[in-house]
């Protein structure tokens, strides 16, 4: 099956999220931390997170079989 738009923005949310941890866990690149920090709160609100959401990194969504179904913001 093909990956629905939802599907595309969610693994790149989550991908973004994944190198800003390992950038910040190593305390490597801050420019880098910076940049991507950026683009996750952008595409997180562009997305509907919240911004105490944003701010924690706590993305939820659900997913039935192999797509993304919805997004939990509430």
């Amino acid at each position: 099956m093909r990956a629905t738009p939802l599907d595309r923005q969610w693994g790149e949310l989550i991908s973004l999220c994944a190198k800003e941890e390992e950038f910040k866990r190593g305390n490597r690149h801050p420019k880098l931390v910076k940049f991507l920090g950026e683009q996750i709160d952008k595409m997180a609100q562009e997305l509907g997170f919240r911004d105490e959401q944003i701010a924690h990194r706590e993305f939820r969504a659900e997913k039935r079989g192999e797509h993304i179904v919805r997004l939990l913001i509430d």
